[in-house]
């Protein structure tokens, strides 16, 4: 049997391992299971005597994904375990506002890029918007909750410096996708107009360019940086 010099040194072994277990049963659509092994991984992360940010935010990430893909019933069953308590997410009478808040809370904690952060509240704010529409949101909160998608978009937005280059496909994908969704709230908010036309043009054109980018050979490096730059 191995021995560990502390007790926080087992404890963030068997997290990282229950992260792992979760995972595996996400990957085999078990959404259930994998949300009740990630919640108890981000729990032991949090006993720790310095809570393990990095881990937290990833279980995080995964349960937001987990929650996005479940059903009602299995959302229902998950969070009425009495067990679990999810009082860490301020919001979870329904698996989408549980998947936005995790995601909030992913990118307050991540140690990561900005694009770990971007894709954290792109998410958020899709979880949002898709709330806002559906029948489950009470027409009162539809506001609330596009406004709340709005300020997702815009971090997203503010998470690369002005003028500073894209680095990869995965990161233009994702600012094309913000600012696409960012127009789709607006038009929500406040209806249609010539500066959301715009945008959505500049849309179509990045995703032009996005699609050149992924096609360019190993061998033409230069064209990419130029792409990037654009």
């Amino acid at each position: 049997v191995w021995k560990y010099c502390k007790e926080s040194d087992r404890i963030l072994v068997q997290s990282v391992c229950i992260q792992i277990r979760g995972q595996i049963l996400q990957k085999l659509g078990m959404w259930y299971e994998a949300a009740e092994l990630i919640w108890a991984s981000i729990l032991g992360y949090f006993t720790l005597p310095q809570p393990d940010k990095k881990g937290i935010a990833t279980s995080l990430g995964i349960l937001a994904d987990i929650f996005i893909s479940m059903s009602e019933n299995d959302y229902i069953r998950f969070k009425n375990n009495s067990q679990l308590g999810l009082n860490l997410l301020k919001e979870f009478d329904h698996r989408l506002l549980s998947a936005a808040e995790a995601c909030k809370l992913a990118a307050v904690l991540s140690q990561f890029t900005p694009l770990f952060v971007l894709t954290a509240v792109n998410i958020r704010g899709m979880c949002l918007l898709t709330y806002s529409c559906s029948s489950a949101c009470p027409p009162e909160k539809r506001a609330f909750y596009l406004s709340q998608a709005k300020e997702s978009f815009e971090i997203g937005l503010l998470s690369k410096k002005d003028k500073e280059p894209v680095t990869s496909k995965q990161e233009l994908h994702s600012f094309i996708k913000a600012a696409f969704s960012l127009a789709k709230v607006h038009q929500r908010l406040y209806g249609e107009s010539k500066s959301l036309n715009q945008v959505n043009q500049f849309c179509q054109e990045a995703l032009e360019k996005l699609y050149a980018y992924s096609y360019l050979l190993q061998n033409e490096e230069q064209e990419k940086e130029l792409l990037a730059k654009d």
